[in-house]
Order: structure tokens, then C-alpha cells, then sequence
């Protein structure tokens, strides 16, 4: 696997994406890529010695998984959906009691079919992730190990 920074063509794109798509204005990390996904960096090291600790070390994982990129949009991971859930201010679908259970146990939600794109999942004050609308489903993508089923 294969890590670096977001060149300033990227970076512009993702907080264009972010903006848009969910009213974030600007997320205050270090954005950096992998070969699978954006991940994020809040620590005291400086771009400059993170840069070389990546290039030194055989560093597998570092940072925070924040998005994937699919089909030209972002999807937010669970952790970044908390971490800026105050700032998340569009595409915020709200859900039942009965649908978060679900939503929580790892299955997708019927829904309107007009919806369409990446949304964040919210039920009463709690933002519980990001997923996918499409043909009528939202598709979730909480990590088998995070769903509330699995003990």
C-alpha cells in the first residue's frame, strides 16, 4: 500500500465535494491518500516529518479513515460522520427509531426513490454514518466489526 499527500488539485476537489455535497467549509486536517481511500491526520507533527516518516518507515496505516471516493463523490466514514457532525449541514437524511435499529444492525433502508447520492444518516441528535441512496434502498456501509449486532 502506497501513502501521500493530496496534491493541491485533490485536496481543492475534496473540500469542493465536501462544501457542496454535505456544507462543510473547511475541515481542520491533514489530508493524505492510500491507494484504497483519504484518510486524515490531526496530531502536532508537521506535514514535513509526517512526509518522512512515511517515507522511512513501512508504515501500513497511519491516520484516520475519512472517505472512500466512488463514482465521483465522497463517502464519509463512520468516524469522520462524528467527528464533523457539527459542521454537516446538507444531504442529512433523518431516520426513525425502528429504521436506526436496522440501519445500526448493518441493513439497508427502504426509502423514497426520488433520493439519489451519498447522504449522512442521522436519527434524532445522533449522526450514525454515511450511505448510499439509490433505486428506492439506502445502502449501508457500517464496518461489520461497528454494527450493533455483533458482539
Amino acid at each position: 500500500m502506497w501513502v501521500r499527500f493530496l496534491s493541491k488539485g485533490k485536496k481543492k476537489e475534496l473540500l469542493r465535494v465536501l462544501k457542496k455535497s454535505f456544507g462543510i467549509e473547511k475541515p481542520p486536517f491533514l489530508f493524505f491518500e492510500t491507494s484504497k481511500e483519504t484518510r486524515i491526520f490531526t496530531g502536532s507533527v508537521s506535514k514535513d516529518d509526517l512526509g518522512m516518516l512515511v517515507k522511512n518507515l513501512r508504515i501500513q496505516s497511519m491516520g484516520l479513515y475519512f472517505a472512500k471516493k466512488e463514482d465521483g463523490e465522497f463517502r464519509l466514514s463512520l468516524d469522520a460522520t462524528h467527528l464533523l457532525s457539527k459542521e454537516i449541514k446538507k444531504n442529512i437524511l433523518e431516520i426513525s427509531d425502528e429504521q436506526k435499529d436496522k440501519w445500526m444492525n448493518g441493513e439497508n433502508l427502504e426509502i423514497d426513490e426520488s433520493l439519489k447520492g451519498i447522504f449522512i444518516v442521522k436519527n434524532k441528535e445522533d449522526f450514525l454514518s454515511s450511505g448510499k441512496a439509490s433505486n428506492g434502498k439506502l445502502f449501508n456501509f457500517i464496518p461489520k466489526e461497528r454494527r450493533t449486532g455483533n458482539y
